[in-house]
């Protein structure tokens, strides 16, 4: 999945980019996975987090599930493949991801 450049510009300098639906889709989604990546880099080896397949939320087909007890923290995340994929990709997430932390 190709999330544009790394440093994104600013709203002002390139308003055709975030005025289009597939740029904002393109920034929603950038959001979501730097979220998620940080989340899942700090909290995901303690606390734990689930994955889970749902076939028929159109298009989001993988579930990600956080708890983070002392902080009485939860975070549900619907995702494609393709943003899964992106994560795998990602070198201090993938072992944490294909090993399947499964706390919760």
């Amino acid at each position: 999945m190709d999330l544009g450049p790394p440093n994104l510009p600013s709203r002002n300098r390139a308003y055709g980019l975030y005025d289009s639906p597939l740029g904002r889709r393109l920034l929603r989604s950038r959001r979501l996975l730097r979220s998620l990546e940080q989340d899942l880099a700090e909290n995901g080896a303690v606390h734990g987090f689930r994955v889970s397949e749902n076939p028929d939320r159109g298009g989001f087909d993988l579930t990600i599930r956080m708890s983070c007890e002392p902080g009485s923290y939860r975070r549900t995340t619907f995702i494609t493949r393709a943003e899964y994929r992106y994560l795998l990709e990602n070198p201090s997430l993938a072992p944490l991801l294909r090993a399947g932390r499964y706390l919760m």
